[in-house]
């Protein structure tokens, strides 16, 4: 999961790359080699258009690459 904010359209925060979905995945499972089967679900909450949040849910397949 990850997320962002903007505020008045003039602040924005947050990481909403697969590159630290996958990162936060990898530090979770430091035995997988990489991620697939990468799923993609948001939900965006909103006050007048004035205060956004982005919330970013990722969902894989933790695997290891036969050496």
């Amino acid at each position: 999961q990850v997320s962002g904010t903007n505020v008045l359209m003039l602040v924005g925060d947050g990481d909403l790359s697969i590159k630290k979905a996958k990162d936060i995945a990898l530090a979770k499972y430091p035995e997988a080699d990489d991620i697939v089967n990468v799923e993609i679900d948001m939900k965006h909450r909103s006050v007048l258009g004035l205060f956004n949040t982005i919330i970013m849910y990722y969902r894989g397949i933790a695997i290891k690459y036969k050496k």
